[in-house]
Formats: C-alpha cells, sequence, structure tokens
C-alpha cells in the first residue's frame, strides 16, 4: 500500500472520530459505513454500506472540508437515499437528494468543499418530491429546445454542461491516468459537487444493512439528544415514506366491515364472466360505505392522484362488499353520485368540479339519506371548511402530499384520522 494512501485512509478515520465527538448523530452512523479507498472516482460516493473516497480528493482537503463531506455522505445513508432510488434516474436522484440535504448541511454549520447548490423552494421536501419536480423541469426544458430547433435552422445543439453528480466534469488532461489515479489537478473537483450516492453492492442484504443503519441514527439521535429542526423532519419523512398509503385505506376499511368470513357457495360475481371463481364475504352484510373525492382545482389538476385512489376504493369494495358504495365528487356541493352493488366495478365515466372546496356537502348528503355508513374515506387536500360537528362513524382523510412535508408533518383534522398519500409513489 502506497504511504500517501494510508495516510488519506487514516485522515478519513480522524475525521470521523471528531465527527463523533463534535455531533454525535453523524458519527455514530458513519460508523457503519465501511471506508473504502477509490482512486477511479471523483471524489467520495457512498453506496449505504460503503463510503469511498479518492486519495487525491482527500489530500487537497482541509480538516473541516473533511468532516464536512463526511457529515453529507453519512447524511444521505442515514435518509436510505441510496435505498429509496428504486427506479430513478441515479443522475437526477443524486440531484435531487442534494437539494433535499442542503437545509441540513447549512443548519449544521458545515464547511463544505466545492459547489454547494441549494434551491430555498425546495427547503422541507422529501427527495422523491424534488426528484419529480426536476423531472418536470427538465421534460419541458427539451420540449423548448425541440421547438427551437424546429424555429432556427442549423444551430447544433450543446451539452447540457452538467458534470457526473459525485464530480467536476472531464476537461483537458484527464486523458492520461497513472498509477491508477486521475492526473487532474486535485484542486479542480471545487468547481463540480463534491459526493455522490450510488446503488448498493448486488451481494449487499439490503434489509439487514438499512436496518443497520436505521439503528445507528436512533442511537445517534438519542447521543445528540434533540435533533436540529431540518434533521429532525427529514428523519421522519424518512420513516414515514416507508409507510404503505394503500395498506392503512385497506386496515381501516375492513375495520369498518362486518363480515367475518369467505364462503365458496356465493362466489363474487364479479369475476363469474372471466370463468373465475372466487369466494366472497358471507356474514352480516355491512352498512354502505362512502368514498368522497374532492374534486376542486388543486386535486383534478392531478389526476393520477385520483385515479389511485378511485383503485383502491375499487379493490376495497370488491374483496368486502358493502351493501352499498356510494362515490361522492364534491367541491363546493356534490356535483356527481354514484352508487356501487357487490360486484360493480368502480370506474367513473367523468370527473366533474374543478371549483373551490367544501367538506360540508358530503357529510351533509350522508345525513339526508337517515343512515350512517360503516365509513367515509375522503381524498383530499384539506384545503377547505369542515362541519361544526363530527359526524357518528369513522372517516379517514386521504392527503396527497405534493411536496412530502406532510409524511414529517401531517395535518391537523378537527375529527377523524389522516393517512398521507405520496403524491410521487
Amino acid at each position: 500500500m502506497r504511504p500517501d494512501t494510508s495516510l488519506s485512509m487514516l485522515r478519513m478515520q480522524r475525521a470521523r472520530a471528531i465527527l463523533i465527538a463534535d455531533q454525535p448523530f453523524y458519527g455514530i452512523v458513519s460508523l457503519h459505513l465501511g471506508l473504502v479507498e477509490d482512486s477511479t472516482c471523483e471524489t467520495l460516493w457512498c453506496n449505504g454500506v460503503q463510503l469511498g473516497f479518492n486519495p487525491r480528493f482527500v489530500r487537497g482537503c482541509t480538516e473541516l472540508e473533511l468532516k464536512a463531506i463526511l457529515t453529507k455522505m453519512t447524511l444521505h445513508a442515514a435518509l436510505g437515499h441510496t435505498w429509496r432510488c428504486e427506479h430513478r434516474d441515479l443522475k437526477l436522484w443524486n440531484e435531487a437528494c442534494g437539494y433535499a440535504v442542503a437545509p441540513i448541511i447549512e443548519e449544521a454549520a458545515c464547511r463544505l468543499p466545492g459547489k454547494f447548490p441549494r434551491r430555498e423552494e425546495f427547503d422541507g421536501w422529501c427527495a422523491e418530491a424534488i426528484y419529480l419536480r426536476l423531472q418536470t423541469e427538465a421534460d419541458e426544458a427539451e420540449k423548448g429546445s425541440e421547438d427551437e430547433e424546429k424555429s432556427e435552422e442549423g444551430g447544433g445543439g450543446t451539452g447540457s454542461g452538467m458534470g457526473a453528480p459525485g464530480g467536476p466534469e472531464s476537461g483537458e488532461g484527464d486523458d492520461e491516468p497513472s498509477d491508477g489515479e486521475s492526473e487532474q489537478d486535485p484542486q479542480d473537483w471545487r468547481s463540480g459537487v463534491v459526493g455522490e450516492i450510488r446503488p448498493a453492492p448486488a451481494d449487499c442484504d439490503q434489509k439487514a444493512a438499512e436496518e443497520g443503519v436505521r439503528l445507528a441514527a436512533q442511537q445517534g439521535a438519542l447521543a445528540h439528544g434533540d435533533l436540529p429542526g431540518a434533521l429532525g423532519i427529514a428523519i421522519k419523512q424518512t420513516s414515514a415514506a416507508r409507510v404503505n398509503w394503500k395498506e392503512i385505506i385497506w386496515a381501516f376499511a375492513q375495520a369498518s366491515f362486518k363480515s367475518t368470513d369467505y364462503s365458496w357457495s356465493r362466489p363474487n360475481p364479479r369475476y363469474i364472466g372471466a370463468g373465475l371463481y372466487v369466494p366472497r364475504l358471507q356474514g352480516k352484510q355491512t352498512p354502505p360505505m362512502v368514498a368522497s373525492v374532492d374534486v376542486s382545482g388543486s386535486i383534478v389538476a392531478n389526476p393520477s392522484l385520483v385515479s389511485a385512489f378511485i383503485n383502491e376504493i375499487d379493490g376495497i369494495n370488491s374483496q368486502t362488499e358493502p351493501e352499498r358504495l356510494d362515490v361522492l365528487y364534491v367541491d363546493v356541493a356534490v356535483r356527481l353520485h354514484e352508487c356501487y352493488e357487490p360486484g360493480d366495478m368502480v370506474k367513473p365515466q367523468t370527473i366533474p368540479g374543478g371549483g373551490g372546496t367544501s367538506f360540508i356537502p358530503a357529510f351533509a348528503w350522508v345525513q339526508e339519506q337517515g343512515e350512517n355508513p360503516c365509513c367515509m374515506v375522503y381524498l383530499t387536500d384539506l384545503l377547505g371548511s369542515f362541519p361544526a360537528v363530527a359526524p357518528d362513524y369513522p372517516v379517514l382523510w386521504v392527503v396527497p402530499d405534493l411536496t412530502g412535508k406532510y409524511l414529517a408533518e401531517p395535518p391537523a383534522v378537527p375529527f377523524g384520522e389522516v393517512v398521507v398519500l405520496p403524491a410521487f409513489d
């Protein structure tokens, strides 16, 4: 092993020791990341179980800068950014995660080397929501570029000018590597974003590794005391993002239904036409269920949210078979009422609305029927007026979250329960 390389490892270990003493949360989590020397990378990378670094990069950093960049990479691990990438474009995901941790890093007063991009509009957003916005912006920019090319003759396009998420652009002087290391000026990385997120190793036990980091984060939080605001919010978002909102809706609905068993003697009529005989619930038939859909402008502007909600309600109706399923489409009034019987498919032909928001009409409609439903599930952004008196039946508010902020702090409601529906799911 080359002396300067082992010295770089010692510098990283020292930076981690200082971090444990100064900021226990980051220091304890960092102990779960194995340090790996990697002369082929630009600066550093983290894959959830390892922290790789270029020895030349480490030699070019001050002790404060090493501590800061170690904080940043540890934060990505603590927030599960490696595991949460899933099917997303890795380069764009790196950019989104950078914006997500920016306010936390700034709050921690870290002196990061290289570029430190931040957009204050993203403060408090989770990485998934930021990614969705960046993806939309990229699509709009590409469409604008295509339109411009069509309107002009010639005009060959230029590249985006963006380097890899973890380092600077490749430039002159990078043609011939020596002894496995880049020959570029070790200070060139200061013009780019330092550190990148990489996929976990193929042979990694993701569940075990993720659990290890989660437990380390809990230990770090206890050692640190009260976590700073931005970090505390991000940790809550990470935990809430793992909750399956669909399972919550199903559990809520099933708890309201009274049917207790399945029977093959009365197959579910919905599937008979396809030659499938599926058992149906038997026992005392449950009261009607109500599903209310907020069709104000802010909700109908995102039809995928409404579709996802309707699909789940359709599944609940087919499996639990309430006596009747009433679906209400409401803005400042009940614009449409659809009634479904057991075995029917919930599939609205049109989605009306687009006005303001009031929850009062839906509950007034139920009261006019003279029979309480087993429950009401209401899809809405909660930007409306509530009834003065709580109903006598359980209510579940399904709230779309376009930024990820509700994942950390679900909105308050005067009655019922709230489940957050990640709009980026």
